[in-house]
């Protein structure tokens, strides 16, 4: 983030500008940080469920004797296949 630049161009109030782009830099890369971190949380929390879901789904499947697991992370797959072409 730290060679971030940007620029504008064919302006005609550089002064303004050039008093104003190190504050709005500055709120630019913040702002991008904190969408990047937010997706990024958001993105692992997704997998998180879906690793619990399948964890649920193992055990489940070690408790019933007409389902193995090798039967479970089939339907899994399937299941994110499926999500995947939505």
């Amino acid at each position: 983030m730290e060679s971030l630049k940007f620029s504008i161009r064919d302006s005609k109030h550089d002064f303004l500008y050039n008093t104003l782009k190190p504050l709005a830099t500055g709120l630019v890369k913040r702002q991008i940080q904190r969408v990047v971190a937010d997706a990024l949380r958001t993105g692992f929390e997704y997998i998180d469920g879906q690793l619990v879901s399948v964890r649920d789904r193992m055990e489940t499947a070690k408790a019933t004797e007409g389902q193995t697991r090798t039967q479970v992370l089939k339907d899994v797959r399937f299941k994110f296949t499926a999500l995947s072409r939505v």
